[in-house]
C-alpha cells in the first residue's frame, strides 16, 4: 500500500544544500591566498609594499596578514622582503616531488648541514619522466640569486643535478613514453658519461646564472639506483676544494639515513 503524502507534506523531499560561507570568512581566506600566490611568484622575496599593491591591500590589512602567517610558517621576512616559509614550502614540496614523506625527511637535515659547513645553496633534485624536478632548497639570505625554485623543472642532460642521474640510469633519459627528450643548446660542452662516473660527481656552469657552477653527486635507497641527487651552487673563480668532499659526505650520510628509513621491518 502506497502512502500518499498529506497537505502538510511536499510529494518530494527538501534538498538542503552545503552552507554557503560567509561573506567575511570567504574575502578572509580570498586575502591570504592572493597574499600568498603574490608571494610565491616572485622568488627574490617582496616588500610589505609590493604586496599591498599587488594585492590591492590596504598597508595596513598585508602586514596584519603577513603577521598571522608568519607566526604559522606560512611565510618569512628575509632581508630581500617576505618569501614562502617553512611550512609553505614543505607543502609545495610534498604535492611537487615523487619522494615519500619519510623518504625527504631523513635526506633534508643532511641538506641543511651541508649548508651549514659550506655556507652554499643546497638544491634536491629528483627524477621525474625524464626530466629532474627541484624538491629543496636551502640557502641563507642574500643567496636567493642562486637559489633554484622549488618544483623548478630542469633539463636532465644538460644540468649538474640532471647529468649525475643520466650517467648512473641512462633509462631516466627518457619520459613515460619512452621517446628521449631533445637535447637543449648549450653553450659550454657537456662532460662525457665516462668522465662523470670516473669523478663521481657532474660539475657544469649554470646556464640561467653567468659565470654560476652547481655539481652534484647522488643519493640511493635500498639499491644502487639513485632517487635523486644533491647539488651545491657557488659564483666564485675560487672555490674551495674541500666543497666537493662536503657534498660527497652529505650525500653518503643522507644514503646511509634513507637505507636506514627504507629497512623493511622485521
Amino acid at each position: 500500500m502506497t502512502r500518499r503524502a498529506t497537505p502538510d507534506e511536499p510529494d518530494t523531499p527538501s534538498i538542503v544544500g552545503p552552507r554557503k560561507p560567509e561573506k567575511a570568512t570567504s574575502t578572509f581566506l580570498q586575502r591570504i591566498v592572493a597574499v600568498l600566490e603574490t608571494i610565491a611568484a616572485q622568488r627574490h622575496g617582496m616588500s610589505l609594499s609590493a604586496i599591498a599593491r599587488s594585492t590591492s591591500l590596504a598597508p595596513s590589512t598585508a602586514h596584519r596578514l603577513l603577521g598571522d602567517l608568519a607566526a604559522l610558517q606560512m611565510v618569512e621576512l628575509t632581508p630581500s622582503g617576505y618569501v614562502l616559509g617553512e611550512r609553505a614550502r614543505f607543502l609545495a614540496a610534498s604535492i611537487v616531488e615523487p619522494l615519500a614523506g619519510v623518504t625527504r625527511q631523513a635526506i633534508v637535515p643532511h641538506l641543511v648541514r651541508l649548508h651549514r659547513s659550506t655556507g652554499l645553496v643546497v638544491t634536491l633534485g629528483v627524477p621525474d619522466a625524464g626530466h629532474v624536478l627541484v624538491s629543496d632548497v636551502i640557502f641563507s639570505p642574500g643567496q636567493e640569486r642562486l637559489a633554484r625554485a622549488y618544483g623548478e623543472v630542469l633539463s636532465i642532460s644538460t644540468t649538474a643535478l640532471g647529468l649525475i642521474l643520466l650517467a648512473y640510469h641512462p633509462q631516466l633519459g627518457a619520459d613515460r613514453s619512452g621517446v628521449p627528450p631533445p637535447r637543449r643548446a648549450v653553450r659550454q660542452p657537456v662532460p662525457d658519461v665516462r668522465q662523470v662516473l670516473t669523478a663521481g660527481s657532474a660539475c657544469l656552469p649554470r646556464t640561467d646564472l653567468p659565470g654560476c657552477v652547481e655539481c652534484a653527486v647522488t643519493i640511493s635507497g635500498r639499491g644502487s639506483r639513485p632517487i635523486g641527487a644533491i647539488s651545491l651552487s657557488w659564483q666564485t673563480a675560487n672555490p674551495d676544494p674541500l666543497w666537493i668532499e662536503e657534498l660527497r659526505r652529505a650525500a653518503f650520510a643522507a644514503t646511509t639515513a634513507l637505507r636506514h628509513e627504507l629497512r623493511p621491518p622485521r
